[in-house]
Formats: structure tokens, C-alpha cells, sequence
């Protein structure tokens, strides 16, 4: 087992995954996200995330991300976000785009994607920009 504390990955928590250090993570799989209930996505943060490899974003789904706090998005970089599955960006919301580190989106692609939902799709452009004010020369 790659998560480092986790006994039984199929029953663990949101506490269970709080509860860990951020390296717990550092070996991580796919097959080990995957095991892993969505609730306990509630768990993560930015560390556990910059510390997972980028391979182990192929286990996640929508409703991963949707539970997932979206100041874990922090530990996410271009590479990671290209490993995730297309399916996983639908579980994606505007806060949480924002929340991921300035271009990491663009780099990887997600823009375009046509996986997110409107509002996190503004938020991904907006980011990808790295101008906060972007589009708002339209309402004038």
C-alpha cells in the first residue's frame, strides 16, 4: 500500500486523511485514490497534494474533486492536472480553479479542455491569465 498509515484505503475517512502527514503521500498511486471513498477527499490539503506524485490523479473521479477542499488545489502543478482524468475536472468548481497555483492551469491544457463547468472554465481563464481584472473591460 503506497499511502503511508492507511491500513484498509476502502475505509478510510476525511479525519483518517487529515490526520496524515503531507509525505504519506509522496508514494501514491492511481489504484490507491481510487480505493479511497470520495468523503475522504474531504481530508486533503495543499502539502498532501504538491507531495503526491502526478501519476496518482489517473484515480481520481468527479466526485473526488467535488469533495475535495478547494484549498488543496494550492499543491497542484501543471503536471498533475494533465495526469487527471477529464471526468475528474467535471467535479471541479470555480473556487476551486481558483484556488489552483497561477498558469498551472494553462500549462496543462485544462482551459481547453471542455471538461469543467462554466463557472470553473471562467475561473481557469481567468487564473491561466494571471490578471484577476481579465474580461472586466467588457461591462464598461
Amino acid at each position: 500500500m503506497a499511502i503511508v498509515g492507511l491500513a484498509n484505503l476502502a475505509d478510510a475517512t476525511a479525519a483518517d486523511i487529515a490526520a496524515l502527514p503531507a509525505d504519506a503521500f509522496a508514494e501514491a498511486t492511481a489504484d490507491d485514490l481510487a480505493a479511497m471513498p470520495a468523503e475522504a477527499m474531504q481530508g486533503m490539503g495543499p502539502d498532501m497534494m504538491a507531495a503526491m506524485p502526478p501519476d496518482a490523479m489517473g484515480g481520481m473521479d468527479a466526485d473526488m474533486m467535488a469533495a475535495m477542499p478547494a484549498d488543496a488545489m494550492g499543491g497542484m502543478d501543471a503536471d498533475m492536472m494533465a495526469a487527471m482524468p477529464a471526468d475528474a475536472m467535471g467535479g471541479m468548481d470555480a473556487d476551486m480553479v481558483a484556488a489552483v497555483p497561477p498558469g498551472v492551469m494553462d500549462a496543462a491544457g485544462a482551459v481547453d479542455s471542455g471538461n469543467m463547468a462554466d463557472p470553473a472554465v471562467t475561473a481557469a481563464d481567468t487564473a491561466a491569465n494571471d490578471d484577476p481584472m481579465a474580461g472586466l473591460a467588457d461591462f464598461a
